[in-house]
């Protein structure tokens, strides 16, 4: 297999499943980096994916509201030079854009391969193997339960307070994930795995991209400068991602969810669990069960709704689409 520019390595799965560890590893690996989140397709394109890059004015209008973000300087980047390798490109797309951030990255680490680790990019993977046919993508696979019980124990602002929706998405996940595995181009590593034998799987792992493995993958000695903003001493504090592997968390659902979210789970996650090998603990939803859960999907939409990032769609889609009339 080719490692030039057009097989990359990307690093998908659902939050809290340990996406972020396995970049850290990629990461230290003395040929890859592996970009932070650029959430690109699920968010940056999703938002501005309306004009073309192409055309000047409407690239210049997404750039200016992409280089005044976070992103960039978070990634310890320089804007106006990953502008360069922008402008110098054979053609300016979305797809220049995204592997312009993703080379400079790797670039700033001198690291020969490039890759990048964006959770939500799960729902994109055939996105991303039609950009790049060589590209390998590294599933991080967890058991739904550990998932849902670590996100909701984040009580991040934009996740539900409803155990099914995380169920529901994994579900879709994994489904996703067995038509494209079968292909060759996707790799399923378990998180279980990943912490209770990281040398075997990370050496499948190597194989899988074609690399030679190396130890410093699992001591991750020089994990902190692959941080965000990796400039910033600070940064470094209370990252868990530095600390030695430690299966402790694989079962730490089991006290966390109450017996009512773990039958959720287990009836949105359905016959996907039992194909990757996790066992159920429940028998189904009694009649009590059912009602609360046709409750919290009536509910869901509303909550949805709530939790969408208005004022960022606003500065996105909407404010672009007005302004594109003025320019």
């Amino acid at each position: 297999m080719s490692t030039d520019n057009q097989s990359p390595i990307f690093v998908v799965g659902l939050p809290r499943s340990g996406t972020t560890l396995m970049r850290m590893m990629l990461c230290c690996h003395p040929r890859i980096a592996i970009a932070p989140e650029t959430n690109f397709l699920n968010s940056w394109i999703l938002l501005y994916g309306h004009l073309d890059p192409a055309v000047d004015k409407d690239f210049e209008l997404f750039w200016s509201h992409y280089s005044a973000a976070k992103d960039l300087p978070s990634f310890g980047l320089d804007p106006a030079a990953v502008r360069a390798r922008i402008d110098s490109a054979p053609e300016r797309s979305w797809k220049a854009v995204f592997q312009a951030v993703c080379e400079a990255y790797a670039e700033r680490n001198h690291k020969e391969r490039w890759g990048e680790k964006t959770p939500r990019h799960a729902d994109f993977m055939r996105d991303l193997l039609d950009w790049y046919p060589e590209a390998r993508i590294i599933f991080m696979l967890r058991d739904p339960r550990a998932v849902t019980s670590s996100i909701l124990a984040k009580n991040w602002s934009r996740s539900s307070v409803f155990p099914f929706a995380h169920a529901r998405r994994w579900r879709r996940s994994a489904v996703a994930l067995q038509a494209l595995a079968a292909g060759g181009r996707v790799f399923v590593a378990p998180y279980e795995r990943l912490v209770t034998d990281a040398e075997g799987l990370l050496r499948d792992v190597c194989r899988f991209v074609g690399e030679d493995f190396h130890p410093e993958m699992i001591t991750r000695s020089r994990a902190g400068e692959y941080r965000l903003y990796p400039d910033d001493p600070a940064s470094n504090t209370g990252q868990s991602v530095l600390k030695p592997l430690n299966s402790a968390s694989l079962d730490k659902w089991r006290t966390k969810l109450k017996p009512d979210q773990v039958a959720f789970i287990e009836h949105e996650a359905g016959a996907s669990m039992t194909d990757f090998g996790y066992e159920r603990v429940t028998g189904g939803l009694n009649a009590r069960q059912r009602l609360a859960l046709g409750c919290h999907k009536a509910l869901f939409p509303l909550e949805t709704v709530r939790r969408l990032p208005w004022g960022k769609a606003f500065r996105g889609k909407g404010k672009t689409l007005v302004m594109r009339l003025f320019r």
